[in-house]
């Protein structure tokens, strides 16, 4: 297995900077890591220097985030596509972008393929109220249709990407539902909490999205539909509580001076709950690996990604999904 991380450096909105920083940070950690950095050449030799381990991969073009997918898999010179081709070629064990995900969906599935007897799923980790947990969650925008064996195959891709990265053996599955029983929800999500139940996995029924933040499961799954909005919804809501409180602590002088008396408290909270540091989506289903980092990413959330695209990369996801995949067949 090849411990080479290509990052297509030039997709984020803040250009080749942020992933760079992150390259340097990353690397000067990690003593067996190698990286494949895409993107122009000479940019990236002025922002990189004598960075030790990081190859150069000249790619001139870059995908924007409004292409249409089909369009831009003939952009073989593009970053982007040249980062999974990496992958493919087998230069690099995994891939990471911070550019349009519709494309880097489309060229993972044509360049890569899908793995046997799975639907591919974008997955991520998502904080709970304790703040020190965080549960999986799948599927955060591949695919809109709900259909049982979708949601099925998404269990166990989440299952696999959970035991890698929190080595857990048995995690907890549920499905996302309007309600715990098991007659709620369509056709669809009844027909897989049947097929669930009578499986291997330690399914556990449905869950409520509240329920989430308390820890409930340790991966919750969900047609991509659901999930994106989910997610966007947490990520808004989390920026309108940051709001609120500076607006609170700023309202007068005797909040102000609580304010400071706080700071410790605040400074502490606002580490735990910064959105950057669980920066990274895995596209789970292809047969290799390839993660998406937030396009708006700076070099905190890219350090992030890439530290996640590593630790995938090291427990060999790719085969840990595959095996799950076999036995459910067997």
């Amino acid at each position: 297995m090849s411990l080479t991380v290509a990052v297509d450096a030039a997709s984020g909105d803040g250009g080749l900077a942020p992933a760079a920083a992150a390259i340097q940070a990353v690397l000067r950690r990690e003593a067996d890591l190698d990286i494949l950095a895409v993107g122009p050449a000479e940019e990236l030799r002025a922002l990189l220097g004598a960075t030790g381990r990081a190859t150069i991969v000249d790619a001139p073009e870059v995908i924007s985030m409004d292409e249409p997918p089909l369009k831009t898999l003939r952009k073989r010179a593009s970053s982007m596509f040249r980062t999974i081709e990496a992958v493919a070629e087998g230069r690099a064990g995994a891939a990471l972008s911070a550019g349009n995900t519709g494309a880097l969906m489309g060229m993972g599935r044509t360049q890569l393929k899908v793995l046997s007897g799975c639907r591919p799923a974008i997955a991520s980790f998502v904080p709970c109220d304790r703040c020190r947990e965080s549960f999986c969650m799948l599927d955060l925008g591949a695919s809109a249709e709900r259909k049982a064996d979708f949601l099925v195959s998404h269990a166990h891709l989440g299952a696999a990407l959970h035991r890698a990265i929190k080595g857990s053996t048995r995690p907890r599955i549920a499905l996302l539902n309007i309600g715990e029983e098991s007659i709620k929800g369509d056709a669809e999500l009844r027909a897989a909490g049947e097929q669930l139940q009578a499986s291997d996995l330690n399914f556990i029924g449905n869950v409520e999205a509240d329920a989430l933040y308390a820890h409930h499961a340790d991966v919750a799954v969900c047609d991509g539909f659901t999930g994106n909005i989910f997610l966007k919804t947490m990520e808004g809501l989390s920026g309108m509580v940051k709001n609120m409180m500076v607006d609170a602590f700023n309202a007068n002088a005797m909040a102000q001076l609580s304010g400071l008396v706080s700071r410790p408290v605040l400074n502490n909270l606002k580490r735990v709950m910064d959105k950057r540091k669980y920066n990274g989506a895995a596209i789970l289903g292809l047969n290799g690996l390839v993660v998406k980092s937030h396009g708006n990413a700076d070099a905190v959330a890219f350090e992030a990604a890439l530290d996640f695209t590593v630790r995938q990369l090291r427990h060999d996801l790719v085969a840990a999904m595959r095996r799950e995949l076999e036995r459910t067949d067997s």
